[in-house]
Order: C-alpha cells, then structure tokens, then sequence
C-alpha cells in the first residue's frame, strides 16, 4: 500500500478518532517512518487543532523531541511524517516489567533535556506522561505527541483547559491561566507512574479525579526508593506554579546530575521492550509519537490528551467531555492577528512545513471547513 511516490505504507500501529498512523518507509532513502494519516473531511471540527500540531512540529529542532520530516495533502488526506519508535513508549517499557531507578532517571533526564528546549521555544507540550515518551531500537529517548501542545507568541500564559487528567497541574484543573510550570507538574507525576506503573489517584474515576487533584496536599514518591529520587519528585509537584522549579533547575538536581552522561538506556532494558511489543502486537499502545489526540468515548485509553468544555459544571459523569468533533470550526487561532487565506482549488496542493520554519506571525486558517495553504499575496486581518 503506497501513499505516494514517495513513501510506502508497511503496516498500521496505531489509530484514533481521526488518525491512522502506520509504519512507513521512505522510499528514497529506505529510513522507516511513521506517517500519520489524518482524512480531513472526518475531523472538519479539528482542523485548527490539527493545523496548531503541525506549527508546533515545524518550530522544533532537538535531539530530544520527536523528529519531523514534513507534511502533505493528497485529496482529503493529510499526511504527517515523523521519527519512528521501534520500541513503542517509555508506558510500554513500564508494562514489561518494573524498571529500576537508574533507568528511571535517564528516561526523566532525557525528557528534561526535552522540556528545556520547549519552554525555551517558549512552547508548552500539556501532555507529558509515559505514554508520549518515546523509545528508539538504539536506547534513546524523545518527547512526542503535540497533538495538544501551545505555543505562547504573545504572552506568557494560556487558560485552555487540555491535557490527560491524572497528569493535569492544578492551576489548569482550576481553569486560570497557567504557563511551561504546568509541564513540571505533569512530569513530576510522570516520575511516580514510572516508579509505580499508574499515576497518583489511578483508582478514582477521571472526572472525580479532576475536582480531587486541586483540593488535595500534592502527591509524593512513596517506597523504598532512594531520597534524591524522592526529593526530586516533591520538587516537581509543588502546589503553587510560582514557587515549582523550571525544568533548568530541576536539570541541576543530584539525582538527575549523576546520569547526565548516559543518554540512552541499557541494552537489557531495550531487549525487553521489543520482546514485550512482540508478544503484544494488538495493543493500540504500541504506536509512534505524534500520534493524534482525540476525545473517545472511554477513559481508559492510555494515551488521550482530553479537551473540556470549559463552561461545564464539574461532576462525575462524562458528559462534560466537549467530543473534539462536535465543536464547529472557527477563524481565530492562537493569539495570532495574521490571517492567510487561499482558494480552495489549492487543497490538493502538495504542501511541506519544514522543521525550523518560523509560522508564528503567520498562520493558516480554515474557510469553509476547508484547510487553506499559505499565499503571501492572499492576506486579510482579524479585527
């Protein structure tokens, strides 16, 4: 099964609402791939969402964040080309077996090295957690899924309220306005699912959870794990987003300092992560980075980035969910003031965003429930 001239689709290894993501290989090169296909006509309510991931991959240009190669539209079909991860997530390795705290703490020190980079694109990823970090066949280790990512152009916070709810900081739970110190505490949680298997308040159904987590004292490291690791973990989950550490700091921390130089896990641990996604290939876990967020129906799915109506009243019942494509398509994106438009005979052009490109003065737009392509000369301005 082939997508275009230039990439062969091998097998699929993930899918959503609106994504399918496969296992591709380039067929210039012969590198495998992932390449996420999205049919635009399915996930018209998502398209500034999608467009939002797109800008967010082409901004970034680390070791440490999963790798874009480009994007491109065939008919109604969007396609995302992106790194592939032979050894599925850092969730996957945990389900394989418990690890141990020096495995622990390079995973933590290589998604730090990650968050860095972010925060100082001044772009907050709103979903850290196991299952977004990404293992490769050689041992390291990136931070993927935009799907619900940020990016602050012109101010230093954001009041969306998104994320994974166990993971979720407090602030955002409390629906203000937060900024990159909402990431710290999704890692902070992050560094207990990876001790434990399952993040703080796992029993408590996720609505319940949302109103539990801003009331209660924050969680900590609980067993016979060594101090430095404890104390590392209670930095990251201090209550108050003014008095949490930035991910710099947190990087000088003994427990993090003393496995800088080991950038990739042991060869033991990369063994068993591929034996364990061998015996379980029908896991829908076992999936490359970048895959799409989207609202489903349960909220057992490990790794959703969840949208909320943010007018609706708190409860345990589901039906505060706002289903991502129930929402009509909207003109405004971000708080940017530059509009681009293009005609729609231009939707079946091929399209690339280069990693690196600079959009944040310029974005791309929906009309007619269609996604546009840049044209500098077609321009017009919000009021």
């Amino acid at each position: 099964m082939t997508s275009n001239n230039h990439f062969q689709l091998l097998e699929r290894i993930g899918h959503g609402a609106f994504a399918t993501v496969y296992k591709g290989m380039d067929m210039k090169t012969n590198n495998i791939v992932a390449v996420k296909v999205m049919n635009l006509e399915d996930a018209r309510g998502e398209i500034e969402q999608i467009q939002q991931e797109v800008l967010v991959l082409s901004q970034c240009s680390s070791p440490n964040v999963n790798k874009y190669f480009g994007s491109y539209i065939k008919g109604s079909q969007l396609f995302i080309i992106l790194e592939y991860f032979a050894c599925g997530s850092a969730a996957d390795l945990r389900r394989s077996g418990r690890l141990e705290e020096e495995e622990i703490a390079i995973i933590l020190c290589e998604v730090l090295r990650a968050l860095i980079y972010l925060h100082k694109q001044r772009i907050i990823h709103r979903d850290v957690k196991s299952a977004n970090i990404f293992i490769s066949e050689n041992g390291s280790i990136k931070l993927g899924d935009f799907g619900v990512a940020a990016m602050l152009c012109y101010r230093d916070e954001t009041n969306t309220f998104v994320g994974t709810p166990y993971w979720m900081a407090p602030e955002v739970l409390k629906r203000g306005y937060y900024n990159t110190k909402a990431d710290i505490w999704s890692f902070g949680i992050t560094a207990i699912e990876l001790a434990n298997g399952d993040p703080p308040l796992r029993d408590l159904p996720a609505m319940q959870a949302i109103t539990v987590i801003p009331r209660r004292p924050a969680p900590n490291l609980s067993g016979e794990w060594r101090k430095p690791y404890k104390d590392f973990v209670d930095l990251c989950l201090v209550k108050d987003p003014n008095e949490r550490p930035s991910a710099s700091y947190l990087f000088e921390h003994i427990f993090i300092q003393k496995i800088k130089n080991r950038k990739r896990l042991s060869s033991k641990f990369i063994h068993r992560a591929l034996e364990h996604k061998l015996n379980s290939p029908s896991l829908e876990s076992i999936r490359t980075c970048g895959t799409y967020s989207t609202a489903v129906s349960s909220w057992e799915y490990p790794s959703i980035g969840w949208e909320f109506d943010q007018n609706a009243t708190q409860g345990s019942s589901t039906s505060t969910l706002t289903k991502s494509w129930e929402r009509e398509p909207t003109l405004k994106m971000l708080e940017m003031k530059k509009i681009v438009w293009a005609s729609e005979d231009d939707l079946s052009t091929l399209r690339t965003y280069k990693p690196g490109t600079s959009l944040c003065s310029t974005t791309i737009l929906t009309r007619n429930d269609h996604l546009v392509q840049h044209s500098p000369e077609k321009t017009a301005y919000t009021e």
